[in-house]
């Protein structure tokens, strides 16, 4: 009704989308419902954080690397 009232020319039009969204819905309640239930059976699954804004180049920056002096043997 809120199509009707806002759009009366073309609110048929917005039926097309139907399909579409269903199907997106449908997808999504998919992998949730997989989610939850790794989660309630207590399985583990990789957690993948995919890197955003160039965070993969940054992360090198941020913990600097310090050199390992030769392992002489002195101490043995």
């Amino acid at each position: 009704m809120s199509e009707r009232e806002l759009f009366p020319k073309t609110w048929m039009k917005t039926f097309l989308y139907l399909p579409f969204l269903m199907a997106l819905g449908i997808g999504l309640t998919v992998t949730n419902t997989k989610a939850v239930m790794e989660a309630l059976f207590g399985i583990k699954s990789a957690f993948v954080r995919t890197p955003k804004y160039r965070v993969a180049k940054k992360a090198k920056y941020l913990r600097p690397q310090v050199p390992q002096a030769p392992d002489s043997g002195a101490l043995d």
